[in-house]
């Protein structure tokens, strides 16, 4: 080949990469997620044992307890995230209400700009906030499958109280998927000297269709979840 050719492929390469980014839109997002105090909402159902774990692979960032404090902005492969300032926050009304209320607590309230993909193509963002808790996990028993096996012994994990992913993905509407791990002490579970807590897990997963310029809220007996959407020009600035 060449080196004109190869000049050629790659300017091509260049122009295709460029178009990709100019139509790829960008959205505004602000998220708040508060828990229910009254631990009752979460008493009146019934919960599996282990309800599993939130696939957290390839997420684009992770935010955590800190609620401006995420992974480093990303702006590589057509996927851009970039965390945005407390000043730019617009459900300030909201955030208020819900840190005078006797029955909610605030975990969370933070606002990020990101690129919109298909559903096939999104990336979920990882999240890991609220208190933490460390507890005695021990690995699976096979013992019933070898008779020489002996069980692991009982490890400290630490998990956060609410861990686990929200993926947004663009077609006619905004559509956003929650996979999300709320944690909470057992109400028999006392805290030894060790500092070890047994806890108790909720799986919530949820999807939502949503407009942009609306406020969605998102509910279950042990948290909730308010999110709002705007798109944002070429020049940065939110429609």
């Amino acid at each position: 080949m060449t080196g004109y050719n190869v000049l050629i492929i790659t300017f091509l390469c260049l122009l295709t990469s460029i178009s990709h980014a100019a139509q790829t839109p960008l959205y505004r997002f602000e998220l708040i997620i508060f828990e229910y105090t009254n631990s009752q909402y979460s008493d009146t159902e019934t919960w599996p044992v282990n309800p599993g774990e939130p696939d957290d692979a390839d997420v684009l960032s992770s935010i955590t307890s800190s609620a401006y404090k995420a992974s480093p902005a990303t702006n590589s492969g057509g996927f851009i995230f970039k965390l945005q300032q407390p000043r730019q926050l617009i459900l300030k009304k909201e955030a208020r209400a819900i840190k005078r209320s006797s029955s909610r607590k605030l975990l969370l309230h933070t606002s990020w700009v990101q690129s919109m993909h298909s559903e096939k193509q999104a990336r979920p963002l990882a999240i890991k906030i609220g208190k933490e808790y460390t507890s005695l996990e021990s690995g699976p028993d096979y013992s019933g499958l070898y008779s020489d096996y002996s069980t692991p012994a009982a490890t400290p994990v630490k998990h956060k109280q609410l861990e686990g992913t929200i993926r947004i993905s663009i077609s006619r509407y905004l559509h956003v998927w929650t996979d999300l791990l709320f944690r909470r002490p057992r109400s028999s579970a006392i805290a030894d000297n060790s500092g070890y807590i047994d806890t108790q897990a909720f799986r919530y997963r949820d999807h939502r269709k949503m407009r942009s310029k609306e406020l969605h809220y998102i509910d279950n007996p042990s948290f909730g979840i308010l999110i709002y959407a705007l798109p944002v020009k070429p020049s940065g600035k939110s429609n």
